[in-house]
């Protein structure tokens, strides 16, 4: 496990054209928080204390606010860009305590929300997320009322890793071998890409993505398989990961969602997310009704991380073109 400390604070002003923004939610009134960004402060802490509990600095190092890139950026951005760091290393968000010290606005009215937009963002139940609010008790600046101050505290927690069942017998160790030589020389056939473009470069511009769930069972081991690339063909980044045990779409699901995470991170102009599954295409269009309850909870996550995004694209195509996306995604089973 790991834990992480964030704080933030910002300048309290009067400015009704400027909203005031915590944890996502608009707090209405006259009231804003000077800064660069949206300057939410909440989220600012929440980002810095996830890449504190990763050892990976604070946000001033990867959003400067000297730079003209993020003027009034969307602070949801900066915090995909933790999550999708901590995901890539094995970790998930096991709860959050969150503390606003500030005079003013009054924040119980709008707890209730800003604590289902954190849980939202950070893929967990609403239970999971400590919201407090207290004052200053008229001491100092934040006495005064001339700012509001955020802190977080998180622990991530490390996932398992699936264990494969035992074999029971050398026939099983056997059959096992050939089944597996089997799917590797399958999957071999199609070449698996490497990363070849600089993430950095790419920033304000379109980048396309491949994503693919796998399941074999139906429930069954699953997993994912993931190409970011640019649309003249260069390859940008390529995941391949277990999931669990779970049905096909849901796999889906899951790979979109990643999808959509580190395509998030890399600040594209617009986003090309072309899969081969045409139920999750036509569900995130709003073709198809979600009526699967675990297929619910997955198209609001994909849903709140396609809101980080400026624009996004999706399109059904033919399972012969995703197959570099399925090698991916069937390589993670082989191994």
């Amino acid at each position: 496990m790991r834990i992480g400390l964030g704080i933030d604070l910002h300048r309290l002003i009067h400015d009704p054209s400027r909203p005031l923004l915590l944890g996502g939610v608009e707090i209405p009134g006259d009231l804003a928080l000077e800064g660069h960004s949206d300057a939410d402060a909440l989220l600012h802490a929440l980002t810095d204390a996830i890449l504190g509990a990763l050892g990976l600095g604070d946000i001033g190092e990867y959003f400067p606010n000297t730079d003209p890139r993020w003027k009034n950026a969307d602070s949801q951005r900066f915090l995909e860009h933790a999550l999708v760091a901590m995901r890539q290393r094995g970790y998930v968000v096991c709860n959050i305590d969150a503390c606003i010290v500030a005079e003013a606005p009054k924040l119980m009215p709008y707890r209730s929300a800003i604590r289902a937009r954190l849980a939202d963002l950070l893929q967990v139940e609403p239970e999971a997320v400590g919201l407090k609010a207290t004052t200053a008790e008229q001491l100092g600046s934040l006495g005064r009322g001339e700012g509001l101050c955020a802190q977080v505290v998180v622990l991530l927690e490390q996932e398992e890793k699936p264990v494969p069942p035992a074999l029971k017998t050398a026939a099983d160790a056997t059959e096992a071998r050939k089944k597996t030589a089997a799917k590797k020389s399958s999957a071999s056939k199609t070449a698996i890409p490497e990363a070849t473009i600089n993430p950095a470069s790419v920033m304000g511009k379109v980048i396309q993505v491949w994503a693919d769930g796998a399941s074999r069972g139906n429930p069954g081991p699953a997993s994912i398989g993931v190409i970011l690339k640019t649309p003249e063909g260069g390859v940008i980044h390529t995941a391949s990961q277990r999931v669990g045990e779970v049905t096909n779409n849901v796999a889906e699901y899951r790979a979109l969602i990643y999808a959509l995470q580190i395509g998030s991170a890399m600040m594209p102009s617009r986003l090309e997310v072309m899969m081969d599954s045409e139920l999750v295409v036509k569900q995130m269009k709003g073709e198809y009704r979600v009526k699967d309850e675990t297929l619910q909870g997955l198209y609001r996550q994909a849903k709140v991380a396609e809101s980080s995004l400026d624009t996004v694209t999706y399109r059904h195509v033919p399972r012969e073109q995703n197959k570099e996306a399925d090698a991916l995604a069937n390589l993670a089973l082989d191994s």
